[in-house]
């Protein structure tokens, strides 16, 4: 994990970038996706907390990284790595037998889908702005590495 933010959000959200526009995503039995989400509220360190959910939940390993952005619903959207290789998946595949049984990592295209395919509608949007965001910061550093070498 990363150093630890001082952020007072209500939740905190996990963007997992994949290849192009993808992002891995939690599907429910119901078919409806959400991106991995923690309540954070009263918490000392929002990022630890949303470690820990994530690995209760999935039985997954991500490092949390920096905020990305905050949401006017109070909502800390943070750019976070897998450390299982989910991103190279090419088919949907179910969490541990000890995790959440009705959930399975998925990739899809914050572009693409609608608000009725998300669980939590409120974060499509700042879901779409934050890859925005991570993917400039990606093209300005690799710019800054080509600029140096």
């Amino acid at each position: 994990m990363s150093a630890p933010s001082v952020q007072a959000h209500a939740q905190a959200v996990c963007l997992i970038p994949g290849e192009f526009n993808e992002v891995l995503m939690l599907q429910n039995s119901a078919g409806k996706v959400t991106v991995p989400i923690a309540d954070t509220a009263d918490q000392a360190n929002e990022q630890c907390v949303l470690h820990q959910h994530i690995w209760r939940q999935t039985g997954i390993n991500v490092e949390v990284g920096p905020l990305l952005i905050s949401t006017p619903q109070n909502t800390g959207i943070y750019q976070c790595a897998e450390q299982a290789g989910l991103a190279t998946i090419e088919t949907s595949f179910a969490s541990p037998d000890w995790a959440n049984p009705s959930l399975k990592w998925v990739k899809r295209d914050p572009f693409i889908l609608t608000e009725k395919e998300m669980t939590h509608k409120e974060l499509l949007v700042p879901v779409r702005d934050a890859l925005i965001r991570l993917q400039q910061q990606t093209k300005s550093s690799t710019k800054h590495q080509s600029d140096v070498n």
